[in-house]
């Protein structure tokens, strides 16, 4: 008895070190979220991560974590946005066959709640409006169509998208007034505004879109995650142009000035949010295949003209009068600042040298402290996905679904999270995150945590006749993850420990063992507030999420997924203002899907996403998208610094 309690407070003892450890490795967080080597690869993990060294394995290897059976703190109150930006006046007379389109306020998708501001009095501006703010690396380019890192946050601003997502993720017209779809759900036609111009003042075109879609799709501009090829491939045709056998999509037909069809291969009802996405960012391709040195000046269409500076990788953005759209922002310019050290970002922050920073948990995690006095700064981007365990089930012993319900049911997910990330990382109860559509707030995982319960599973499960040491090894990687993701899974490890008694291996340098690693530690964004991305990489068997992590068949499921995906948006007809991405049917179809995966415990959803900008209280009217970007940069008035 005396050494059963001994047992059970010193794991107590432990949790309180493993506290310690999650709460002064911050300055060792990495600094940066992705592969910056050229600047256009994204990953799929959301922030990089690098080796750790054996000192640092053997510190760690002797973290343990227990349940408590004391409630903790709840997570912090949501922190209000400033008051939204007015929205811009479209000054246009559209006469062709679309009527004019004026965006229309449908109901938010995201369940994030902000208070805005009514302001009773005008701001007093700055004397000087020009916007400082810092990335993570330098522009190694001003591609939109192959861009995957920080250089998002101002593009859209100065390459506008087809059309745009606005601050609650919905479609609203850009150089694109609206569309029509199709009866049969494959051709869309787009209205283009006949105002829209590039920033030389000349006319923009249906055929200078084709051209951008084209171009930025060839062999020559490619990229190895996709980029624009992700979204020309649903175009008819464009494989053949991706694949270096055409210089054009067949699927691509330019009506006229103001008018582009769009054929696809296959029904695609999420596609006009795939138009909005930074990747479709106009340029002005004569240009670019004309002048040699284009990229310094790039001719773009947006409010804002680009300076690039090859060699420091710094971007100037100046207010341009070659725009058809007015704002009401007062920004002149826009400096955008390569700072690598997450540590000089902060301090320049903190002396008002900066305006603006992006903070994720990872690069600054000090400021998520609900004490910081950065805490009310922080901007939420609505940029949604999940960071997860994957469960290999074509290995031994996560080919038995009583066993993967017996792990899934002995570890305690919140617990662990807030053990090891403290406030900082928000947990996940399921695949899909609070800024998507059909997210249900509601949503209940169908294997709780359940220590009792876990126990029931293992006894159902084909490997618990086995001695403990005869069970097949549970070994995951961590040989080139953060130290916070090696705690995580520490804490992983006592609690099947104690709960069921099954030891896991954890892998930390080069070892014998990599070629029977059975599960591991992953992530995938969700870059469209939509559920179909996701949940098709989870479930769909041409997926390479599923053939690479998990490696399950699922006839069945594959038939949910494949209806799931097809079901419209839109009628006949139908354009911006009819689409409705979270009809009934739709997200009844998704969430079937995502309670399937749950319920056959293929994999543990562990925390969500969760990038936010860091702004001074001085930028007034700043909004962003699930394009990662400041969708409100135009509209932004700096009153006085403080």
């Amino acid at each position: 008895m005396f050494q059963a309690l001994l047992k059970y407070f010193s794991y107590f003892y432990i949790i309180s070190y493993l506290v310690f450890i999650s709460c002064t490795t911050g300055e060792d967080f990495d600094s940066q979220p992705n592969n910056f080597l050229d600047g256009s690869n994204i990953s799929r993990e959301i922030e990089s991560e690098k080796a750790l060294v054996p000192k640092e394995a053997k510190e760690m290897n002797s973290v343990s974590i227990i349940p408590q059976s004391t409630p903790l703190p709840s997570a912090p109150a949501a922190t209000p946005l400033p008051p939204a930006p007015a929205q811009p006046t479209l000054k246009k007379n559209y006469i062709s066959i679309k009527p004019t389109i004026v965006p229309v306020q449908r109901p938010s998708q995201s369940k994030t709640k902000s208070s805005v501001k009514i302001l009773d009095k005008p701001i007093v501006l700055d004397t000087d409006q020009k916007l400082n703010f810092a990335v993570r690396a330098p522009a190694y380019h001003v591609r939109p169509w192959k861009e995957g890192s920080d250089q998002r946050t101002w593009m859209t601003s100065a390459f506008m998208p087809i059309f745009r997502f606005d601050s609650d993720n919905n479609i609203q017209p850009s150089v694109a007034l609206d569309y029509a779809i199709s009866e049969n759900q494959l051709e869309y036609t787009i209205f283009l505004d006949p105002e829209a111009i590039f920033t030389d003042g000349s006319k923009l075109t249906a055929r200078h879109i084709k051209e951008n879609l084209e171009f930025g799709s060839i062999p020559e501009q490619q990229v190895s995650w996709g980029a624009l090829t992700s979204i020309t491939r649903l175009i008819l045709g464009c494989d053949d142009l991706i694949n270096g056998f055409s210089d054009q999509c067949v699927g691509l037909e330019v009506v006229d000035d103001h008018i582009l069809l769009i054929k696809l291969n296959e029904v695609h009802p999420t596609f006009p949010k795939e138009l909005s996405k930074w990747l479709t960012g106009i340029q002005k391709i004569d240009n670019v295949k004309q002048n040699p040195d284009w990229e310094k000046n790039p001719i773009g269409v947006g409010p804002f003209v680009v300076n690039w500076d090859s060699e420091s990788g710094e971007v100037n953005l100046k207010r341009t009068n070659n725009h058809w759209i007015d704002y009401s922002g007062t920004i002149s310019d826009v400096n955008v600042v390569p700072i690598i050290d997450s540590k000089e970002q902060l301090d320049l922050y903190s002396s008002s040298k900066l305006d603006l920073i992006i903070a994720t948990p990872s690069n600054q995690p000090m400021v998520y402290n609900i004490g910081s006095k950065y805490f009310s700064e922080l901007h939420p981007i609505p940029y949604g996905g999940v960071f997860y365990y994957a469960f290999d089930v074509s290995q031994s012993p996560f080919d038995d679904l009583n066993f993967r319900k017996a792990v899934i049911s002995s570890v305690d997910v919140p617990q662990i999270n807030r053990s090891v990330f403290s406030s900082r990382e928000k947990s996940a109860f399921g695949w899909l995150t609070p800024e998507t559509a059909c997210f249900d707030e509601y949503f209940q995982n169908p294997i709780p945590y359940n220590p009792q319960k876990a126990k029931e599973y293992f006894a159902s499960s084909q490997y618990y006749s086995l001695q403990k040491l005869d069970l097949p090894a549970l070994r995951i990687s961590h040989k080139n993850h953060r130290k916070d993701w090696v705690a995580w899974s520490q804490g992983f490890q006592a609690m099947l420990g104690f709960n069921l008694g099954i030891p896991v291996e954890i892998l930390l340098e080069d070892s014998i063992f990599d070629g029977q690693v059975n599960f591991g530690r992953f992530s995938q964004t969700i870059t469209d507030a939509d559920p179909y991305f996701i949940l098709w990489n989870l479930s769909h068997p041409d997926s390479d999420v599923l053939k690479s992590q998990f490696r399950f068949t699922d006839s069945y499921l594959e038939q949910l997924i494949e209806n799931a995906v097809k079901i419209p948006v839109n009628s006949a007809g139908g354009g911006l203002q009819d689409a409705n991405y979270s009809n009934k049917e739709r997200c009844d179809a998704f969430r079937e899907i995502e309670m399937y995966l749950l319920s056959n415990a293929y994999g543990i959803p562990i925390i969500q996403v969760n990038h936010q900008f860091l702004v001074k209280p001085w930028v007034e009217g700043f909004r962003t998208s699930v394009n990662y970007d400041i969708t409100s940069l135009a509209s932004i008035k700096i009153s006085q610094r403080q």
